[in-house]
């Protein structure tokens, strides 16, 4: 779903602290490095950089295990739900089996069981593809504020809706639309 949403790693309070520690672990790191090349002909740093390369190419290929193969339940419930699927990329965590796939030319992540049930997907739509009622709601309650082109259209558990962004001067909106015409903001950010 490409809705923008703001979700730091980092609190924003802490942010400074953060950035103010890494600015003195890299000049400790400069200062260090500084004072030990010194010491170094260019010879060993050219085979220094070259053993540092080996092992992390080495380090990079032992974690990169075999790929997992796609059942042939899993390859089934695709092609029965998005006939004409390409592209497919399968992402499997424990519980969800998730697909990424290109359908008339839109992307589509879709998420399946073990058993091969759709469990939901998404896609981006154009704002004009969405349900007449969802429009209406749209220009009637945020007539001032310029509504995103691009919609991502979610279907979960037998329900449908759009996730829209609209913003004005002040603020972004983050809005959850049903295909009635009931809106909800799932977030708001001042800009």
């Amino acid at each position: 779903m490409c809705i923008i949403e703001r979700n730091p790693i980092v609190p924003v309070n802490n942010y400074e602290q953060v950035l103010e520690g890494r600015i003195i672990l890299d000049r400790k790191a400069a200062v260090f490095a500084a004072g030990f090349s010194k010491q170094k002909s260019i010879a060993m740093k050219k085979l220094s950089i070259a053993i540092a390369l080996t092992a992390m190419f080495l380090g990079a290929s032992a974690f990169a295990g075999p790929e997992p193969t796609v059942s042939s339940i899993l390859e089934n419930a695709l092609r029965k739900n998005f006939a004409g699927a390409t592209d497919v990329n399968w992402e499997f965590t424990p519980d969800f089996n998730f697909a990424n796939f290109v359908v008339d030319g839109k992307t589509v992540d879709a998420a399946f069981n073990e058993e091969g049930d759709l469990l939901g997907f998404s896609r981006n739509i154009h704002l004009t593809e969405v349900p007449k009622a969802v429009l209406e709601s749209l220009q009637a309650k945020y007539p001032d504020f310029t509504i995103s082109s691009q919609v991502a259209e979610v279907r979960y558990e037998g329900k449908t809706f759009y996730n829209v962004v609209a913003q004005d001067k002040k603020k972004i909106l983050k809005l959850k639309c049903l295909a009635n015409g009931r809106i909800f903001v799932e977030s708001r950010f001042k800009k």
